[in-house]
């Protein structure tokens, strides 16, 4: 068998047109059952024993070197192997990036020890050039993810913290800021932190220049300092503003002429974490546009890059063509963004398919090929990369698959017996014979056993039926993400939230389950456990990306009229009309929630000003507003938040509502049924989220029929949301109950003068094109009638046809309408008109 091409002897993987077909596995994995609660706890020591062992062997052999080298059990000191070791820089990088895991751990007397030790002998500023890249995700970020946790965690600190590691990491921030002084603000690769030094004419990878913006945005924040941020928004600007016509970026460009040298993209090396930080940065600073370069970049990805169900290849950044087939081992972190954004179901299906590469070897491979239907090793090492555990991690949140316990638990096992060694652990330099590597990268204790001890933690906790059993409640209540070096950063940037008080000291409560009702069923325990400890993907609901077309839905008598404007290429990324955000309110001294009296405007004076209130975003969604009752403003509504009682609102209210907004269900009235009986209650505004999933937003409108039968007119403004937002309504008014507040308004726009006008259609290059759809109802309209309410629905979006064009569209639907039977909708649809026929 040749090394350069070695093929699995436990089991082997067929590949037919992107179907896996798989033949062996393990005893183990085909008999394990469900993981009882002692198992559970035993894996996660496990890992803590393993840390300890890693972190240990670095104190003990390698302190104050940057990596430990486990076989000869020294400290790396010398530069032998290339630009691998320009994440060098004498700072003792493995020490500086194991200190939030310590916490994570619950390990509060050693990350207080580690921190001074940090504090009082590490060196960070040594004559040598560095990696920016790796300083900033390792270093800075380390400092940075360790300051917020001992900030917000004083009380387990078993001394004083006076934010020492804040005025660390803006020094280095400082001394890394030169970097950025090139003609095109996209950083040099390497700057020597104590001349500022750097190479004014080289190249520079996606991943370096475009991964720095959480990073330096907290700094930002944090240090009340901008110019960290805008440095590093300035580079991922201009990565972006030479993106291909297919929204593609390339592995590498020049940094002073911005040209790509390597047109090749993937979602693996030098470009991964771009598309990481692009939604994590949308996610932290709230920021839209942020949010709109994702999704352009992730529809790519998922168009050009993706073969069959799981193969995510190489392609020309230009043309969308394959230009590689090497897939790797750091693509392995895809699923985890995808849960993140909500597409669970491509996650689980591409993580299965690697677990499946990892079961062949033990390990999951370096990088692998794909030839011929038939899966080949590229480079047959293993690095101890976090990346498969970091999906598992991310994806039993919210699956709770045992499948994914089993991973960590083999991933945990091989550790033990094949990269474990009397000085720590050792990478795998071929995973087929297990031969070892004298390499211990600091990512091992910062991402990859941190990843694997909160996949045994989270589901510790959900066997003991109580989310205060894990040793990172205090993380896992916060609303937060990980960066690419899974340090962590606050969605509020203040993180003076309140810590759930866990009593990680007592070894009773550490090591057993607390007690739970005898006479409450384990189903019934563990759907109140999902109520209050949801996944961390639900905790931060993202913004959707709005659809590529514009629906408004019209009544005539029974009969309906929808008209969908197809946005044209160019301008697809459209606001949608209002955003609906809900907030919570906080005192800057303390997390108090303060109750203030609901009213129609944030202008009221009775608003105590900043800072003695903080608003903290738990979501927000686009929202659409109807085309009756008092219509939506800039300035909105801003009031606490209540679910109807009955939830759809179709009958007199159960609770009162008065001076609040109204979040109801679509289904079982009329829109304008659902706002007489939530006005009548006192609800100053009325939200209606609805109940099917594909659906998009559209203006809910008034049945003229309904105004005579109740006679009743309706004062409040109301907006439609999606399916999902109410859903995260809901998870937020679990975690944060009565102290839930809404916003909702207008988004101001270019060309909104008039609010009964669609301010989002305004000119023919807008769309590339519309359809009418007509549902009859029990008697057929004339083609005067069409005529008529086709005029009146497009003067109601501010689009003014010529008549030539309605009479045409009149014809069409008259004509179909003979045909369909009541309830079938026909449809009527028109290129862009003509400039002459607007």
């Amino acid at each position: 068998r040749h090394t350069n091409e070695p093929m699995a002897a436990a089991a082997v993987l067929v590949l037919l047109s992107g179907v896996l077909i798989v033949a062996g596995g393990t005893q183990q994995q085909q008999q394990r059952g469900n993981y009882t609660a002692a198992e559970l706890l035993a894996l996660r020591e496990g890992v803590r024993g393993h840390f300890e062992h890693a972190l240990g062997a670095y104190l003990a052999h390698a302190y104050p070197a940057d990596e430990l080298m486990p076989l000869a059990c020294a400290g790396r000191v010398q530069r032998s192997r290339g630009s691998l070791d320009d994440t060098l820089g004498g700072f003792s990088m493995t020490l500086i990036d194991s200190l939030d895991t310590l916490a994570v751990m619950g390990d509060w007397q050693k990350f207080y020890y580690i921190m001074n030790l940090v504090l009082d002998e590490v060196h960070l500023f040594n004559n040598v050039s560095v990696s920016v890249f790796e300083t900033t995700i390792r270093v800075l970020g380390g400092l940075l993810s360790a300051h917020v946790i001992a900030d917000g965690n004083g009380d387990k600190l078993p001394g004083p913290y006076h934010g020492e590691l804040l005025d660390l990491a803006t020094e280095l921030g400082k001394r890394l800021l030169p970097a950025f002084d090139t003609r095109t603000g996209i950083p040099a690769t390497k700057i020597n932190l104590v001349t500022g030094a750097h190479k004014r004419n080289e190249d520079t990878t996606t991943a370096e220049a475009g991964t720095l913006l959480l990073e330096f945005g907290l700094l930002s924040r944090l240090s009340r300092n901008d110019s960290f941020q805008i440095a590093a928004e300035r580079s991922l600007r201009e990565l972006w503003k030479r993106r291909s016509s297919l929204n593609m970026v390339g592995t590498s460009l020049n940094v002073e002429t911005g040209t790509w040298q390597n047109s090749g993209s993937s979602i693996g090396p030098g470009v991964d974490s771009f598309f990481e930080y692009l939604f994590k940065c949308y996610l932290t600073s709230g920021e839209v546009k942020l949010l709109d370069m994702f999704w352009d970049a992730y529809k790519a990805v998922e168009k050009y890059h993706k073969h069959g169900d799981v193969f995510y290849l190489t392609v020309d950044m230009n043309s969308g063509d394959v230009t590689s087939d090497i897939l790797s081992n750091l693509q392995m972190f895809w699923p985890a963004l995808q849960v993140l954004i909500g597409d669970v179901e491509e996650a689980e299906t591409l993580q299965h398919f690697n677990m499946l590469i990892a079961d062949q070897y033990g390990f999951p491979p370096e990088s692998y090929a794909v030839r011929k239907n038939t899966l080949l090793l590229d480079d047959p090492g293993y690095t101890l990369r976090p990346e498969l555990l970091e999906s598992a991690f991310a994806l039993y949140q919210v699956t709770r698959e045992q499948d994914l316990l089993k991973l960590g638990e083999s991933i945990m096992s091989n550790l033990e017996t094949y990269s474990k060694v009397a000085c720590g652990f050792a990478s795998l330099a071929d995973i087929n014979t297990k031969r070892r590597d004298d390499r211990l990268d600091s990512y091992f204790l910062s991402e990859t056993l941190k990843y694997l001890f909160l996949l045994f933690d989270t589901a510790y906790s959900y066997a003991c039926g109580d989310a205060a059993a894990a040793q990172a409640a205090w993380l896992l209540q916060l609303p937060f993400v990980f960066t690419t070096q899974a340090h962590v950063v606050p969605i509020d940037a203040s993180f003076h939230a309140a810590a759930a008080a866990v009593p990680g000291d007592d070894p009773e409560f550490r090591y057993s389950c607390r007690r739970q009702d005898a006479h409450t069923p384990v189903a019934e325990q563990t759907s109140v456990l999902k109520e209050t400890q949801p996944p961390l993907s639900e905790k931060v609901p993202a913004l959707q990306r709005p659809a590529d077309v514009l629906v408004r839905e019209f009544s005539v008598g029974d009969a309906k009229l929808r008209l969908k404007l197809i946005r044209s290429e160019a301008e697809q990324r459209f606001q949608p009309l209002a955003r609906m955000t809900a907030v919570v309110e906080q005192t800057s001294e303390s997390t108090q929630i303060v109750e203030k009296e609901s009213k129609l405007t944030t202008n009221d004076e009775s608003t105590p000003a900043e800072p003695q209130l903080q608003r903290r975003a738990l979501l927000a969604a686009p929202a659409s507003p109807a085309a009756f009752g008092v219509p939506l403003t800039t300035d909105g509504v801003y009031a606490p938040m209540v679910f109807s009682e009955p939830l759809r609102a179709c009958s007199d209210l159960s609770i009162d509502v008065s001076g609040k907004i109204v979040v109801a269900e679509r289904g079982g009235c009329s829109f304008y049924e659902k706002a007489v009986y939530a006005q009548a209650a006192g609800a100053v505004a009325a939200i209606i989220f609805d109940h099917n999933t594909e659906s998009e937003l559209f203006t809910m409108t008034l049945d003229p029929k309904d105004m005579v039968e109740k006679g009743v007119e309706i004062n409040i403004p109301l907006a439609f949301v999606a399916k999902g937002a109410g859903r995260a309504l809901m998870k937020a008014q679990q975690l944060r109950g009565d102290a839930v507040r809404l916003q909702l308004g207008l988004i101001p726009t270019p060309s909104q003068g008039d609010v009964t006008k669609d301010p989002a259609v305004n000119t023919e290059a807008q769309f590339s094109g519309f359809s009418v759809e007509l549902t009859p109802g029990s008697t057929p309209l004339t083609s005067a009638e069409l005529n008529k309410e086709l005029e009146k629905m497009f003067h109601a979006v501010g689009l003014k046809l010529d008549p030539k064009v309605v009479l045409r569209l009149t014809t069409q639907l008259a004509d179909s309408q003979r045909t369909a039977p009541q309830g079938e909708h026909t449809m009527a649809e028109e290129a862009a008109p003509k400039k002459d026929e607007l």
